[in-house]
């Protein structure tokens, strides 16, 4: 007997095992027979008040391993529900794809893949071939035939290439969603880089601008290999005064492009689509305004002594300006009444 009631004293705690062997209706159930027979196992050493003691603390223990497995779950659900979020929004970004097919440019090709390339190029260039005597052949027999039932008639028979080339042609015509994608490379002496999906040789202008420090300036770049980079700007010589700054780049109008770009961006540019495209009076443009930082926290001082270079430069550049108008007009606009107008205007 004594030997059976230690046995159900030890199983008080079995439901503490059974919570981290598994879950559901079953084991909730035998959970519940154990407890039941420690009880009584328990009553016979130590009273029904010990029972009823050890029976409370084996459930506790239960309680505790139950609630702490549950958070563990939870959280490694949480887990991978969040980083398979974060890799789907990664996949959908433009500038991820457009990212992706930039390092996929700069690759190195292996053996393996050149011979891949080798015997795919020589397959089609077979077929090719194939083809183009097959057709030649086919085209001459039918216009021999042609010419022999016209012989007769006094009819001419001849081949009309603008029938070619107005199917080449139409090839070409073909829509480009413009992409720009800019920031700058660090630093209190910044350059804007970039890369597009604009044709190279496209011609660029990068504007960056800061109100607070009323400060702007400009670069051209040109696109190479989906790529751009423009000089490095500064504040008439020194370092930019950090803070956010207005990113502008913007493509000028189709004909001031080259050939070259014309022939796949359009004439007037009439091939272009997207967000970027703007119609200006005086044809399509490309114009993309972001938002960038550069240095650290922005400071009001850095802010004012650029304010003041820029607006001392600008006065200097009024009465030189002013001064050259004054000397160009015999007796007309004094040099007071020029600055007077121009301060006006700014």
């Amino acid at each position: 007997m004594e030997g059976v009631a230690i046995i159900a004293l030890i199983a008080t705690f079995l439901p503490f095992l059974v919570s981290l062997g598994g879950r559901g209706g079953v084991w909730k159930f035998l959970s519940f027979l154990f407890c039941c027979f420690s009880i009584a196992g328990a009553a016979s050493i130590v009273g029904i008040g010990g029972g009823i003691l050890a029976w409370i603390v084996a459930w506790v223990f239960t309680a505790v391993a139950a609630s702490a497995r549950r958070n563990e779950e939870r959280f490694a659900k949480l887990e991978r529900r969040l980083l398979a979020e974060q890799e789907a929004a990664v996949a959908a970004s433009p500038v991820e794809r457009l990212i992706r097919q930039q390092e996929f440019r700069q690759r190195f090709v292996t053996p393996r893949q050149i011979l891949a390339l080798v015997l795919v190029f020589g397959l089609a260039a077979t077929l090719i071939l194939l083809g183009v005597s097959s057709d030649q052949t086919t085209i001459s027999s039918k216009h021999d035939a042609a010419a022999e039932n016209a012989g007769g008639a006094g009819v001419n028979v001849h081949s009309d290439p603008s029938v070619t080339n107005a199917s080449i042609a139409g090839k070409a015509n073909k829509s480009l969603e413009a992409v720009i994608i800019a920031q700058t490379d660090g630093g209190a002496f910044p350059a804007i880089v970039g890369v597009t999906n604009l044709p190279d040789d496209t011609k660029l202008m990068i504007g960056l601008r800061r109100k607070e420090a009323s400060y702007f300036a400009e670069a051209k770049v040109v696109v190479g290999g989906g790529q751009f980079k423009s000089e490095r700007f500064t504040a008439l010589g020194r370092p930019l005064p950090p803070g956010n700054y207005k990113l502008e780049i913007t493509m000028p109008l189709a004909s001031t492009q080259t050939s070259a770009v014309q022939d796949i961006i359009g004439k007037d540019g009439e091939r272009l689509t997207g967000k970027l495209v703007e119609r200006s009076p005086l044809g399509i443009i490309l114009n993309s305004v972001t938002a960038i930082k550069v240095g650290g926290t922005p400071s009001r001082s850095a802010d004012e002594a650029v304010r003041r270079d820029n607006d001392a430069a600008m006065e200097k550049w009024r009465r030189e300006s002013c001064q050259y108008i004054a000397q160009l007009s015999a007796g007309g606009r004094t040099l007071a009444e020029c600055m007077a107008k121009m301060s006006q205007k700014n």
